[in-house]
């Protein structure tokens, strides 16, 4: 899986784990008498923030450089890959992020569109006072609040001729919407959601976050008027002439929240309930803990923290020498050459840019991966990214001491090359001080791309280096 696609599926499991805990939130806030909205105001952050710290974190970390390599460390024959740059095709990561771009500017022009339509309504009305604000008077925009510093009420033409009493509490609900700042926090979900068209589960909890703006205003009308017939009545005509959407919150509503709203102010005042509110945010507690702590599957497993749990400490610390007389070697060049090719970022490829990357590799007795870290930034971290992600796949014949096999560190470069440039001249590994008196002599290594002409071309293991 390319590692935008991973983000992006990462991204949707946490939006999914957030939405089913905003839901739980939602109803723990309303059992404790509170208001529900702020369950998804802080549920359509935390679905964006998560992912992100997760893609910066990752990031971060692969543009660390770690301290010089020590002699003990066993160089092996460096990773290459050359790349035609820019006639080679857009690669899936390219496709993606190609689209997130289009779908962005298009949700983002729409709501200017919008922004635009309010605005030449709220122009070309007439202007009027009311609770909570201006109000404008236009031909069949509205009723609904719009407006960030300065907030305004559109009333419809048709709302003059209503009774005195509906039109009353009309204001009023938008006057509560003004004072509370829900038109704010509406634009501030669209402008999220917009920026992150993809991501369905901020759709979803954008449309939950409106839903809650309603219910809450419509609470906090009934305490200032406790007449629910009237109110009720107010919905229902309202929703029966309901005009096209306008950028803000608006008392008119779709039909099966018209429904939910209608239920529950015919129904008497509840008082809260501690005990479900303590279990229902428990639940959510818990599945915001779940979403904070899921993996991403796109970032690299190799960091110090996480891997070499079982190994000796002071092995697995720091780079150190451990005798052997069999150095391991690479067993699949093929899948790791592929994942080369895929892994190389489209933007530094089409670019021409590329670089190499040196990896310390912690291989222990069965030849497994437990340690991966960076010893030289390439000086781009996509590009050290790119390394990591490959050194994940990689698996090793383990190394011996005569008949024992042991922990050794290895280092090998990861080498990213446009195509058509000349390739970096071979690197010649420093030979290993020899160990202690009793265990034969580490070879000499040089670091060389593979030569097709050779037999061991393929090979990514030790060669020896001639004497003088």
């Amino acid at each position: 899986m390319s590692p935008v696609l991973a983000w992006f599926t990462y991204s949707l499991v946490v939006g999914a784990l957030v939405s089913l805990s905003g839901l739980a939130g939602e109803a723990a806030l309303r059992s404790a008498g509170r208001p529900g909205r702020w369950a998804w105001v802080w549920g359509m952050g935390l679905t964006v923030l998560i992912p992100t710290l997760a893609v910066l974190g990752s990031m971060e970390w692969a543009g660390a450089v770690a301290v010089r390599a020590p002699a003990a460390v066993i160089p092996l024959v460096p990773l290459a890959v050359a790349v035609e740059g820019g006639g080679s095709g857009l690669s899936l990561d390219a496709v993606l992020l190609l689209g997130w771009a289009v779908l962005g500017v298009s949700s983002l022009s729409y709501l200017y569109w919008m922004h635009g339509r309010v605005e030449r309504a709220g122009a070309s009305g007439r202007r009027a006072r009311g609770n909570g604000g201006g109000v404008v008077v236009t031909r069949g925009l509205g009723p609904a609040v719009y407006g960030v510093k300065r907030t305004s009420i559109l009333v419809p033409e048709w709302a003059l001729g209503m009774d005195a009493r509906l039109r009353r509490l009309m204001l009023l609900h938008e006057g509560e919407h003004a004072r509370a700042g829900d038109g704010r926090l509406v634009l501030g979900g669209l402008l999220l959601a917009a920026a992150v068209p993809w991501n369905v589960a901020l759709w979803w909890q954008l449309g939950r976050l409106r839903a809650a703006v309603e219910l809450d205003c419509d609470e906090r009308v009934l305490r200032r008027v406790p007449d629910p017939l009237n109110y009720g009545g107010l919905l229902l005509e309202v929703g029966r002439r309901r005009s096209g959407p306008v950028l803000g919150v608006a008392l008119a509503e779709r039909t099966t929240l018209l429904e939910v709203r209608l239920r529950r102010i015919t129904q008497a005042a509840r008082q809260p309930r501690v005990r479900r509110a303590l279990w229902l945010g428990g639940a959510a507690a818990v599945l915001l803990g779940v979403a904070a702590f899921t993996r991403d599957p796109g970032s690299s497993p190799g960091r110090p923290e996480d891997a070499g749990a079982q190994q000796d400490t002071s092995l697995s610390r720091a780079p150190v020498f451990t005798p052997f007389t069999v150095a391991p070697r690479l067993r699949n060049n093929e899948e790791v050459a592929r994942l080369m090719e895929r892994s190389y970022p489209p933007l530094l490829r089409d670019a021409g840019i590329g670089g190499e990357v040196v990896l310390w590799f912690l291989i222990d007795e069965t030849g497994a991966l437990r340690k991966t870290q960076v010893n030289q930034s390439s000086g781009y971290p996509a590009l050290d990214q790119a390394a990591l992600s490959v050194a994940s796949v990689m698996t090793f014949t383990p190394a011996m001491n005569r008949d024992r096999l042991v922990p050794v560190w290895v280092s090998i470069p990861i080498r990213f090359t446009p195509r058509g440039e000349p390739p970096a001249p071979p690197v010649s590994a420093r030979p290993v001080p020899t160990p202690e008196r009793g265990v034969p002599p580490v070879p000499g290594l040089t670091l060389v791309e593979g030569d097709p002409h050779d037999e061991g071309g393929g090979d990514f293991g030790p060669q020896s280096i001639p004497p003088g």
